[in-house]
């Protein structure tokens, strides 16, 4: 694989920038929306179920809460993320992770859990949204055609000598045992540009671009729980997203 097109420095640099825009702007929409969903909930218990005022108000706190979402999310990526702790069983959530609403037959999802997984101290529904962003990314890298999307897991232990890959994001881990999780695709790869680029809000390699912050959530929430991505990919040769998490109690 081709050797990165920006310096770990660099992209780091690039990173803390993003994350200071995003934690700016999650703080402002989280106090407008305060005040949103706040009239909507009082007009709501003041607004007969008869009226047809009430299904306009109904529709402006619906969309209030998606908006709150958006903003969770950001608040992911700025790495401002409040870890719910349990001890957990990452084969079992990767039972539940399926493929995007609307996805076509011809995308097959694969899971390989290891057996005897140690049990990993994370925030499920965090983590949840690390592996459903990293399928639905999978899914759009396929465009539509015929493919695969693996997730798989595994058991490590770190050294702490080993060298680092070229395209990690995050702290070197220390020596240690690890759990991996790793999303695989057949699609459509990116190009060491790309994968410098992953990241970045609303960036995406694929031709189907619908996913809105897509990837952008994961390096936050991987960090908030000590952890490690590592990517493998060449155009036209698919992709490899691999988190390490190590394995700590809650």
């Amino acid at each position: 694989m081709a050797s990165p097109t920006i310096s770990k420095d660099v992209r780091a640099a690039r990173r803390r920038s993003l994350e200071d825009m995003a934690a700016g702007l999650a703080h402002d929409f989280n106090n407008m929306l305060m005040i949103i969903l706040g009239n909507a909930d009082l007009a709501l218990m003041d607004i007969d179920s008869s009226s047809p005022a009430r299904e306009v108000v109904e529709e402006v706190h619906a969309a209030g809460k998606r908006a709150a979402e958006r903003c969770r999310l950001l608040n992911s990526y700025a790495s401002d993320v409040h870890l719910g702790r349990q001890e957990s069983d990452l084969n079992e959530l990767i039972s539940e992770i399926g493929l995007p609403e609307g996805t076509g037959r011809s995308v097959e999802l694969k899971r390989s859990p290891a057996p005897d997984l140690p049990l990993i101290a994370m925030d499920l529904r965090r983590i949840a949204d690390v592996l459903n962003a990293m399928v639905g990314n999978a899914t759009d890298a396929l465009a539509g055609s015929e493919g695969t999307i693996e997730i798989s897991t595994a058991s490590v232990q770190l050294d702490g000598e080993t060298t680092q890959p070229d395209y990690s994001f995050g702290d070197a881990l220390p020596a240690g045992p690890c759990v991996t999780v790793t999303v695989a695709d057949t699609g459509c790869g990116m190009t060491p540009d790309q994968v410098d680029r992953m990241f970045d809000p609303y960036f995406t390699a694929a031709r189907v671009k619908r996913r809105g912050l897509g990837l952008t959530l994961i390096p936050g929430i991987v960090e908030a729980h000590g952890g490690r991505i590592h990517v493998e990919s060449q155009p036209h040769q698919g992709a490899r997203i691999t988190i390490t998490l190590p394995v700590q109690s809650a």
